[in-house]
């Protein structure tokens, strides 16, 4: 839960987390769990319950991943043992709960990490309160007088704004709308994830071209538009053409004149393949707390191995526990409970640019199958609204039965070109 507020101050740090799709996290540390267990939880007489259920799930995950494994093994016997681990864990992620310990390092400047502990120093949850005093004492002793101003009485005021304008508006909204009513009113939940192309620009494609040409012409911005807006089709197609003429692989990168056009879409996806689509920085995303109230993924794989009744077992302990949290404690420390199988509601507001750079990269056969299905989604919404554009997309579109195939092999040839080099 934590890890991913910090991450929400994506545009000023850049992080590196550890991965939970190919580690096996069903191993204890000193006797436990990796998991955290928030003192107030304690405090409200849940503690015992908490232990149980985190417990529960692990236990749950470690059994998982061995017979995936076993069930890997006898359904590719041609694959390797190495890679079949790995998608087992892949698999039985979703069993692993928000309150999952983990690593991140993040790389930034002084402003970004004096707003990381701004942010944090006044915030609901304890953990977040004590890596904001953590934080400073350890960058004290590298970037002290980039910090100096923490220690100013305006400090407290701007870390008191930052903790209540959530708070804030959270009463507000409370008094519009029953949420919860609502939300349960749906009735059944999807059964995988839903991508929803909300708004974008009616003249996308004409600030494009007028982009593209600008810097090749003497006219004005309005005198562009209005050529690109009476322009026929094929040449409008001629110039983005031109644009994009000889790109040939997804590094290549498109140039700003694509940063004229945004399209915002709303996604409800399992929590697990979010955190990989909350690692794009470049873009506005804002996203809800994790809850219970959108349902919960059920991989196909976990079907077929005949572990659904596992799964919804321990998603019923966990969503009993997150109702007695959150009457207890609230929402904040309710996200602790859920699972990386249960879904989160969030939305990307993003320009065409940023668009090429995450759907290109995201839909690689590399990627996971629960996000690569939401890049195809969001791809095949954007080529309704702008199909001169979305023609020269290098979406992969494919399926793929294991995801990161051959990159061991890969590496290993990488690794033995460099050696070669040194030698």
């Amino acid at each position: 839960v934590s890890m991913k507020f910090l991450e929400d101050r994506r545009l000023g740090l850049a992080p590196i987390e550890k991965s939970t799709r190919f580690v096996d996290f069903g191993k204890k540390v000193c006797g436990k769990y990796l998991y955290y267990t928030d003192p107030d939880i304690v405090d409200a007489g849940l503690g015992d319950e908490y232990t149980q259920v985190m417990d529960s799930l692990f236990e749950t995950y470690s059994e998982v991943v061995q017979a995936l494994k076993a069930w890997f093994i006898a359904r590719f016997p041609e694959e390797k043992q190495a890679v079949l681990e790995k998608k087992a864990f892949d698999v039985a992620r979703g069993f692993l709960p928000m309150a999952t310990l983990g690593q991140v390092a993040f790389f930034g400047n002084g402003q970004a990490f004096e707003y990381l502990i701004n942010n944090c120093a006044q915030h609901e949850l304890g953990e977040l309160r004590w890596i904001a005093s953590a934080s400073r004492q350890e960058l004290d002793k590298e970037i002290g007088s980039l910090l100096s101003r923490l220690d100013e009485s305006k400090a407290l005021d701007y870390q008191e704004y930052l903790a209540e304008r959530k708070n804030k508006v959270d009463e507000i909204s409370a008094t519009l709308f029953d949420e919860e009513k609502m939300i349960f009113s749906f009735g059944v939940f999807a059964h995988e994830a839903t991508v929803r192309l909300v708004e974008a620009d009616s003249d996308g494609e004409n600030k494009i071209i007028a982009g593209i040409l600008f810097p090749s012409s003497d006219l004005s911005w309005d005198d562009l538009m209005a050529s690109a807006r009476s322009m026929e089709i094929e040449d409008k197609k001629r110039v983005i053409a031109a644009y994009l003429h000889g790109r040939t692989a997804r590094w290549q990168k498109v140039g700003r004149a694509f940063e004229n056009a945004y399209a915002r879409f709303e996604i409800v996806m399992n929590a697990g393949a979010y955190r990989d689509l909350h690692r794009h920085r470049m873009l506005t995303q804002e996203r809800q707390l994790f809850t219970i109230f959108h349902g919960y993924d059920t991989p196909i794989e976990i079907v077929e191995a005949g572990f659904k009744d596992r799964l919804d077992m321990a998603m019923e302990k966990v969503e009993n526990l997150y109702s007695k949290i959150r009457s207890a404690c609230g929402p904040e420390h309710a996200q602790y409970a859920t699972t990386l199988f249960h879904r989160i509601q969030f939305y990307q507001l993003e320009n065409i640019r940023q668009f090429f750079w995450e759907a290109e990269l995201r839909t690689t056969s590399q990627g996971h199958p629960d996000y690569r299905v939401v890049e195809q989604k969001k791809f095949l919404l954007l080529k309704e609204k702008y199909p001169l554009l979305a023609e020269h997309m290098l979406v992969d579109m494919n399926e793929y039965d294991f995801a990161r195939r051959g990159l061991e092999e890969r590496a290993q040839a990488k690794e033995e070109k460099i050696l070669s080099k040194l030698q």
